[in-house]
């Protein structure tokens, strides 16, 4: 996205509309309008005024599932089929800042949902560690006897260090901007059958060198318990939706309908992989989005 100049001729009025800490001003290029944006932090950027956009769907890979995985090589905007208004921001397979600052210059004034990471109980603990702990959950009933009982505190912080505090940062920058609404959408909940999770594991790079690391193999590494994996989700998903709250944004769940009655993903929402969902979850949960992001 170029950054506009600065001749005044450019502008097709001379008036500022200023809101909270951003500016915005109105200027015409090759025939077409666009809208140009200050933003907090002496980001200046802009953005094409012609466009109906109600809606700005972006972030990591569980948004895949409701939007397709579609990765290119500059940053883009694409109208999501079949649901008038709603786009999708489109990049890389890796969303590093360039990502964050675009969906920034698109927040203002405009429905905001995007997923964030939603695998840190996954890259922290999939792999049973040594010693084996457990903790107290609200959600998930039970200890395991004869391992180390830690605070859950201690868990929260892990996530907070691992991934949250970026977070913050991201949802404070997006909430300067003035989006109508902002909403953080969360992850699938984990799948139950250690097994079944142990079949996919040769086709996963990133735990392939986690085992590796760890001098094991894909045979052998000891998987996590299902409820301590369910105990990790659970307390993910209250940190986002807690955080969420701090900046004003909505948390957008779950279905529960995706759920089986402990509380793991169903069978039939299973992508192929270790740890997301497939389209069909992501029908549900796309609905559930936008349900929650309309006027």
């Amino acid at each position: 996205m170029a950054v506009c100049d600065r001749r005044r001729s450019d502008f097709i009025a001379a008036d500022y509309a200023r809101s909270r800490r951003f500016v915005v001003a109105r200027r015409r290029i090759a025939g077409r309008a666009r809208v140009r944006y200050s933003l907090p932090g002496g980001v200046v950027a802009e953005r094409d005024a012609g466009l109906s956009i109600s809606t700005v769907l972006a972030g990591h890979s569980h948004l895949d599932a409701l939007v397709g995985n579609r990765r290119v090589a500059e940053l883009e905007l694409r109208p999501l089929d079949g649901a008038e208004g709603v786009f999708v921001l489109d990049g890389p397979q890796r969303r590093d800042e360039t990502f964050w600052e675009r969906l920034i210059v698109e927040a203002p004034g405009r429905n905001i949902g995007f997923a964030w990471n939603g695998n840190e109980h996954n890259a922290l603990f999939l792999f049973r560690p040594s010693p084996e702990f457990d903790f107290v959950s609200r959600h998930v009933p039970g200890l395991k006897e004869d391992v180390q009982i830690v605070p859950q505190a201690a868990i929260a912080e892990r996530f907070r260090k691992n991934s949250l505090n970026v977070l913050e940062t991201w949802l404070h920058r997006l909430r300067e901007a003035g989006p109508r609404q902002l909403a953080l959408i969360g992850g699938p909940a984990p799948k139950r059958e250690n097994a079944r999770l142990r079949a996919l594991l040769a086709g996963e790079q990133f735990y392939a060198n986690q085992i590796e690391r760890l001098g094991s193999t894909p045979e052998t590494i000891a998987i996590t318990d299902s409820s301590i994996r369910l105990k990790l989700w659970r307390l993910l998903q209250d940190l986002n939706q807690e955080t969420a709250a701090k900046f004003g944004a909505i948390y957008i769940g779950t279905p529960e309908e995706t759920m089986d009655a402990d509380g793991f993903l169903k069978v039939e929402y299973w992508n192929a992989d270790l740890t997301h969902a497939n389209s069909a979850y992501g029908r549900v949960m796309l609905a559930k989005t936008l349900g929650e992001l309309s006027p």
